[in-house]
């Protein structure tokens, strides 16, 4: 016994090193998408007061909390986050080998082989390395403690015991991690089904369990009441029958997980059809086929699991029907029966002595575990930056407009206009409401000094929604850039009226101000910018920037001081560093700021030419034209960029 404890503490430290080094790309991977709204831009969770985020938070409260202790422990650091997401995909793995361990009367081998699958399937990597799947991973892991608890209690004939009352906190917990808990009492009925002989005693006997966890369900619907309302256009019923028809394709991104996608793409159903139909005879003869009574209780066990882990996503209607990180829970289910058919058959050919058969099947888990591995690995390097990420999804949901619209975001960040604007163009083919599409490609026409054509994408923009505060802020900001200060502070007023969180509407208002000779107002409205960006340098640097202008040099100084401590690695912090020195007369300096600035983001231009201004007046001018050449071939014909040039030459 003691040799095989070792054995499977020795094959769990092997599978722990498989696992780190094939998501070791993922400790990289920065905030994506729903990670900014949620974590990084979020200003409630800045401070652990558990208290609070659960008033404001009370669906996901322990999730949130999660996050908020991360930010305390490791502070903006995505390394943290991924750390914790990992270390409790890991602990899954274990609890879900003890279930089955228990399940199976200690089949280790069963267990090892379920886990194994299970921790390096490539559809969790959504649920892993994606930091706000962090809410299924947490849901699961109190899940499967609950249950391990509650077989405990089932022996218990005391009903008030530490067995009894921990399987209710554990369902709490992972109920408030994610609404996929409340699933937990069907699993608990599942086992009552397939493992109890008394069923309808032990059901009488706990039946006060099981109606403290629908009061606790009811309770928790009260407190959030839409969760169970649906869209007009995505109401339960287009929910369900869009459901059935994503039901294969869950099934083939387990059996195959490969063109794995971040957003995929399936139209809503709304009147059932042939396939439909087709579907949903094929669920009955899963159902058949998996509750044969020949069939051992396991078998039955987590067939059903696979079902009712589908029960949450099917019962709330949400924006999108096909989802990677919604299959975490039935991924285990899958685990265990794929895993207890290659055992299955690995012991008939023993019994029959087939050798070649056996060592084929046992050659066969080494290739899936290296081909999982490698496949791990190439997903979490599609997650380390916004622009291969969603590139893959564009690629891969060429009809679905959100993929496109964050590519493009993604490419006009790294100042790739023309391609973003095919990204924006494409959206609106897709769907020609889409504000967010107007408003980037005026953005991008500003960019290229188009304001003609700016101004009617932002009305076109505002006559879809016109009480859209980001139309009016981007309003606001063409009437800054063409010299009509009025109408632009009166298109951010408008703003932050629909929207007193918008900290670039303050922002540029601020600066509107500044220009216009009103300093009081426009450091009142750039502090207001700073204050609620919390957690990013844009406002705080161009704060800074106001008090340097300004020769402010005092406020200025205290202020870089904690932007270069608080953001080492942002380019914009080294870009205002390298002003703030060149405007002590530290040119030296400066230019090694701009040099660092450009380091970290090479596509934004204007940190090269600060560097190649301020070589300039150091007299270095053979340093100087080397990099306003350079400029010079990532965005030619840039006036100012030509002109330092001619001056230098003439």
């Amino acid at each position: 016994m003691k040799r095989l404890k070792l054995r499977i503490y020795l094959l769990f430290f092997v599978l722990a090193l498989i696992l780190i080094f094939s998501y070791r790309d993922s400790f990289k991977v920065p905030f994506q998408y729903d990670d900014l709204r949620r974590i990084a831009f979020n200003p409630e969770i800045s401070y652990l007061d558990p208290l609070k985020i659960f008033t404001i938070y009370p669906a996901r409260a322990i999730t949130q909390i999660s996050y908020s202790t991360n930010l305390s422990l490791w502070g903006f650091s995505p390394f943290g986050f991924h750390l914790v997401n990992l270390f409790f995909h890991f602990l899954n793995g274990i609890l879900f080998y003890l279930l089955i361990a228990k399940l199976t009367d200690g089949d280790s081998r069963l267990s090892l082989l379920s886990s194994a699958i299970f921790l390096l399937h490539p559809v969790n990597v959504e649920s892993v390395t994606y930091i706000s799947g962090r809410a299924g991973v947490l849901s699961n892991f109190f899940l499967l403690l609950g249950l391990i608890f509650f077989m405990r209690m089932i022996g218990d004939e005391n009903l008030i015991s530490k067995n009894t009352i921990l399987p209710l906190i554990f369902f709490l917990l992972a109920s408030f991690s994610k609404e996929s808990g409340f699933a937990f009492p069907f699993f608990l009925l599942l086992f009552f089904i397939f493992y109890e002989k008394n069923k309808i005693g032990k059901l009488k006997k706990y039946s006060p369990y099981f109606l403290l966890w629908l009061f606790l369900i009811l309770s928790y619907l009260f407190i959030n009441p839409n969760i169970l309302s649906g869209k007009e256009e995505h109401n339960l019923t287009t929910h369900f029958l869009s459901h059935i028809d994503a039901s294969l394709k869950y099934l083939r991104l387990l059996l195959f997980p490969i063109n794995l996608n971040i957003d995929h793409y399936l139209p809503l159903k709304r009147i059932p059809d042939l396939e439909s139909l087709i579907t949903l005879i094929i669920i009955l003869g899963f159902i058949i086929l998996a509750f044969r009574n020949k069939n051992p209780s396991e078998v039955k066990f987590f067939s059903g699991w696979y079902i009712v882990s589908f029960i949450p996503v099917i019962a709330v209607p949400l924006n999108d029907v096909l989802s990677e990180r919604w299959l975490y829970t039935a991924s285990m289910a899958y685990s265990f029966l794929f895993a207890s058919f290659i055992i299955y058959l690995m012991n008939i050919f023993k019994e029959r002595k087939d050798m070649v058969r056996f060592f084929f099947l046992e050659t066969l888990i080494v290739f899936i575990i290296v081909f999982f591995s490698i496949d791990l690995q190439k997903r979490n390097f599609i997650w380390l930056d916004s622009l291969s990420l969603w590139q893959d999804a564009a690629k891969k949901s060429p009809l679905k407009a959100r993929p496109l619209i964050n590519l493009g975001t993604a490419l006009l960040e790294n100042y790739e206009l023309d391609k973003a604007a095919q990204c924006f163009k494409k959206v609106i083919q897709i769907k020609s409401d889409s504000v967010e599409a107007y408003l980037n490609l005026g953005l991008i026409n500003i960019l290229k000094r188009d304001y003609g054509n700016a101004y009617r994408l932002f009305k076109k923009a505002e006559s879809i929604n016109p009480k859209d505060a980001n139309v009016h802020m981007n309003l606001g900001n063409f009437f800054r850039d063409t010299g009509d200060f009025q109408k632009a502070v009166a298109e951010y007023k408008k703003a932050i009226a629909l929207d007193d969180t918008l900290n670039d509407a303050y922002g540029n208002l601020g600066i509107v101000y500044s220009r216009i000779g009103k300093m009081r107002e426009a450091e009142e409205e750039l502090k207001k910018a700073a204050m609620l960006d919390v957690f990013r340098e844009k406002w705080k640097c161009r704060l800074a920037l106001f008090y340097i202008e300004n020769g402010m040099i005092g406020k200025a100084e205290n202020l870089v001081e904690k932007l270069a401590s608080k953001f080492p690695q942002k380019a914009k912090v080294h870009n205002l560093l390298g002003i703030f020195y060149g405007k002590k007369g530290d040119l030296m300096r400066a230019q090694e700021e701009f040099s660092k600035a450009f380091l970290l983001s090479p596509s934004n231009i204007n940190y090269l030419v600060n560097k190649a201004l301020t070589l300039k007046k150091m007299g270095k001018f053979e340093e100087s034209l080397n990099c306003f050449f350079l400029a010079e071939r990532h965005q030619p014909n840039m006036p100012d960029i030509l002109y330092n040039i001619g001056e230098i030459f003439y």
